[in-house]
């Protein structure tokens, strides 16, 4: 895992569920099986163990979860009827026979991970495509979360060269012979592979005992408001934050030649729109036009 930012940003339409978040201090952990891509938590499994080692790992398996297997339940499995897929490939009984325990294996193996949820987290607040697939078109906002307290939380890289395949040999090392760095990498094609094509949202996930509403991992350190945010979304969520200059506010802008987005840094004594000219203005910090071109990070 590299480096974790300083800043970690959420992206977010402004709505019922989004000021909850700002007013309550907690935000939501999903359930993996809600995600958007139907492959993103969803591993496979390879079948390198012999038959004898495949069965032990089962049974440890079985027993973890109060379930006792008997020689009669493996021969059932055994003797399970072939689908027609399995009948036309001519394989042999034992081959398919430890198919099918691979897939019994990994249900297993993963099922505490299903149960847990994850909140996704980006590495950027100026990413064009991240506002416009999360933060509503540009009319919504992006959360920035400080990340100095990161070391007590299961922080995740989303890892895009990460294949989805855990070896059951993987599994055997982490749940029979006991070897946690085992277990870590389970947990990483759980969680931490996606499709490449994902990559430009340079994702880290928090991973949270339970599914649903939590505290927040991280405090918030600032908020971002997109090109298109409406006044009146901007005047209710200063409202919120009326009197905490730790939360710093910052609009979007671009320029006439580039696809670029810049900060603009809202002044902590004027959080407030004002009239000039017919056109609504927001207070920057002194030199924050100078310096509206530098990385804030």
């Amino acid at each position: 895992m590299s480096d974790v930012p300083k800043h970690l940003y959420k992206y977010r339409a402004f709505g019922v569920n989004t000021l909850s978040v700002l007013v309550s201090g907690e935000v939501y952990y999903p359930a993996p099986a809600d995600f958007n891509d139907p492959l993103d938590c969803q591993p496979a499994i390879r079948m390198d163990l012999d038959r004898e080692r495949a069965e032990r790992l089962f049974h440890v398996l079985c027993a973890e979860v109060g379930v006792v297997t008997s020689p009669d339940d493996m021969a059932k499995l055994y003797n399970a009827p072939r689908s027609l897929i399995e009948t036309f490939s001519g394989q042999d009984a034992e081959y398919l026979y430890l198919q099918r325990l691979a897939t019994k294996i990994l249900k297993l193996a993963v099922a505490r991970n299903e149960t847990r949820g994850v909140f996704a987290l980006a590495e950027r607040y100026d990413c064009p495509l991240m506002w416009s697939h999360y933060g509503d078109n540009h009319k919504g906002i992006c959360l920035e979360y400080d990340t100095s307290q990161h070391g007590l939380i299961d922080l995740k890289q989303v890892d895009y060269a990460l294949t989805r395949v855990i070896d059951a040999s993987t599994l055997y090392e982490w749940k029979v012979q006991g070897l946690r760095s085992a277990g870590k990498l389970v947990d990483r094609h759980f969680f931490a592979a996606k499709a490449p094509d994902w990559d430009y949202e340079r994702e880290w996930r928090v991973v949270h005992p339970l599914i649903g509403a939590g505290v927040a991992p991280f405090a918030l350190s600032g908020i971002y408001f997109g090109l298109r945010c409406p006044d009146p979304v901007k005047t209710t969520i200063t409202k919120v934050f009326a009197g905490r200059p730790d939360i710093r506010f910052s609009s979007l802008f671009t320029t006439d030649s580039g696809f670029g987005l810049y900060p603009m840094i809202w002044s902590n004594e004027v959080r407030e729109p004002r009239e000039a000219f017919g056109v609504t203005t927001w207070f920057l910090q002194p030199g924050a036009q100078s310096s509206v071109f530098m990385d804030d990070e």
